[in-house]
């Protein structure tokens, strides 16, 4: 996704000063916690200033072993199962994620086995869930890819991405093994609204099934009656 760098003087008061606050950068997951149901506790910490907005989201590669470094230089298919904006607060952050959707028949599954079926497609999913924490270029204030450089190798090379418009961004990921959701629950209900859509559905289809029958009738019947005298060839 393409997307511009704000200058100092555009970027969110509470940026203003981060390149000139002599803290090194940092963007991590401290943990991931089950709180059953499919739901998922991120937190982590960073040297970015309170209420600097940061992107937390679960994605699951749907090619076994697939990972986000491998995914950086070819085009493996993934589902994100959810995404969160988190605040942060002195140095800290959290984000509730929610990986689970329930299918029409009450079943529990992730966003992508639900969608598998109509694309026709079956994947063979990798068994670990990919937590990542997204620092967008759009917030960055100006200097910042400067502030990254001063890092030292092996952070910059754990931390620095790059979008393919060559924005600078930071990103720290944790991998997680998570099975495929099980068990059901009851299926979700339908709004009268749309029941009452279906049912006009039905309606008109079987008025416009009704009209196509009486019209190949009638066609029918056209072509099967004596021709008139001025219909003969001549």
């Amino acid at each position: 996704m393409a997307v511009g760098s704000l200058s100092c003087s555009s970027a969110p008061t509470n940026l203003r000063g981060l390149t000139n606050s002599g803290t090194p950068l940092n963007l991590s997951i401290r943990e991931i916690q089950d709180e059953g149901g499919g739901t998922y506790t991120v937190s982590g910490t960073t040297s970015l200033p309170s209420k600097t907005k940061i992107t937390v989201s679960a994605v699951r590669y749907l090619v076994e072993g697939a990972n986000p470094e491998t995914n950086s230089e070819t085009d493996i298919p993934y589902a994100i199962l959810d995404r969160q904006i988190a605040e942060v607060g002195q140095g800290n952050w959290q984000a509730e994620l929610n990986l689970w959707q329930i299918a029409p028949d009450g079943k529990f599954q992730e966003a992508w086995q639900l969608s598998q079926q109509d694309a026709n497609v079956i994947f063979n999913p990798d068994a670990n869930v990919t937590f990542l924490v997204t620092f967008d270029p759009v917030n960055q204030p100006e200097n910042f890819k400067a502030e990254v450089e001063k890092l030292d190798t092996s952070l910059q090379a754990a931390l620095a991405r790059f979008t393919p418009d060559g924005e600078l961004y930071l990103q720290a990921s944790r991998m997680m093994a998570i099975a495929l959701p099980t068990g059901q629950t009851t299926p979700p209900q339908t709004s009268r609204l749309a029941d009452g859509v279906r049912r006009s559905k039905r309606t008109a289809a079987s008025r416009t099934s009704q009209a196509n029958a009486t019209q190949e009738s009638t066609s029918w019947r056209k072509t099967t009656a004596p021709l008139k005298p001025d219909e003969m060839l001549r």
